[in-house]
């Protein structure tokens, strides 16, 4: 017997499981998306997620075996802009989006434009290493997020 494939919700499917009881910490949803476009497209997932909610804290649960250590903040779309510009004046592939990350670290999840595949920047290296992605996909990540924000 074919082993069952497991089906990962989408972006859409999972923020509308979260606004049935909407996580503490939750913003209100972005209005504006000019700054960051200034500088690159914004791929449709994230678009969505920031009118969900425009930052919050500790919404990414970065790897699947620690429950709770390992979270990543959701930058605002301003936030997220201001990272872009930083790193890449640094050298970061431009293909690479900051969209989130551990609060003063200096260091982003990332969503690969072309693979999307979610990765981790490390400013320090100046690198995200494809080779060993946070998620398959921004789909992937936020529905293992939705574990933590739910307290489940």
């Amino acid at each position: 017997m074919a082993a069952k494939k497991k089906v990962i919700p989408t972006v859409e499917a999972t923020l509308s499981a979260l606004s049935e009881s909407p996580p503490k910490g939750k913003q209100k949803g972005a209005k504006s998306f000019k700054k960051l476009e200034a500088l690159t497209a914004i791929p449709d997932g994230l678009r969505e997620l920031w009118t969900w909610s425009n930052g919050f804290s500790r919404m990414f649960l970065r790897n699947a075996d620690y429950f709770t250590e390992c979270t990543d903040d959701l930058y605002s779309v301003d936030q997220a802009a201001t990272v872009l510009k930083r790193n890449l004046e640094a050298g970061m592939d431009p293909q690479l989006l900051p969209f989130g990350g551990e609060a003063g670290s200096g260091d982003s999840l990332v969503l690969h434009a072309k693979t999307g595949r979610v990765l981790y920047w490390d400013h320090e290296e100046g690198e995200a290493d494809a080779g060993d992605p946070v998620a398959k996909s921004l789909d992937e990540l936020l529905a293992r997020s939705a574990k933590l924000l739910l307290g489940v």
